[in-house]
């Protein structure tokens, strides 16, 4: 009988490979989705080290402590019950998946994760949480960002907090993003102008 994660991947094209660096930044490879299941099965899902310590304009960073350690590359080990929709990738003609992975160093040879991986840290702190203190993350973002026109000037200017006008005007670009979101399986409850220019 097929797994839920196999079955999944029959419904998309291409397969992103994905870790966060050490700035938390996702980083990825894409699989033709004919393809997925040879390069997880390898178990050699290399990235170069320089993608694991870069910052926000890949500039390698901490270089010579990565060079201290013998300049590892790292493999991606697939979290595959992590399968979700990229809803916002591939355009109307492709479907892109996305599988979250750990960072394993090459050069361990026993597939120890990462310890300077955030993935892995984010999960030992929380489990540490629970065991040590009794204590469980509960948790919710307010994401807000900037719309631009196409030369980058603010859309609004700010002064409409809360206004339906302004919200009946947004609402087209919006219910769009909600719905990517949701498909994602991030749950949107409010959404409203704010006060700041865009």
């Amino acid at each position: 009988m097929e797994t839920d994660w196999k079955k999944k991947l029959k419904e998309f094209d291409f397969v992103r490979l994905t870790f966060a660096d050490t700035n938390g930044i996702p980083r990825c490879k894409v699989v033709p989705s004919n393809r997925i299941m040879d390069v997880i099965a390898s178990g050699n899902i290399g990235f170069c080290s320089f993608s694991v310590i870069s910052d926000a304009s890949s500039t390698p960073v901490y270089h010579e402590k990565l060079m201290g350690a013998g300049d590892p590359d790292f493999s991606a080990a697939p979290q595959l019950e992590t399968i979700h929709s990229c809803d916002w990738s591939g355009g109307s003609e492709y479907r892109v998946a996305q599988i979250i992975c750990h960072l394993v160093p090459k050069l361990s040879g026993n597939n120890e994760l990462a310890v300077y991986d955030t993935r892995y840290i984010c999960a030992k702190l929380v489990r540490e949480l629970v065991t040590a203190l009794g204590l469980q993350i509960w948790s919710a973002l307010e994401y807000e960002f900037v719309l631009a026109s196409k030369d980058r000037t603010p859309v609004l200017d700010g002064k409409h907090i809360f206004s339906s006008l302004v919200t009946k005007q947004l609402e087209p670009f919006l219910f769009i993003v909600c719905g990517r979101l949701q498909k994602a399986g991030i749950n949107v409850e409010t959404m409203h102008p704010e006060f700041g220019s865009g």
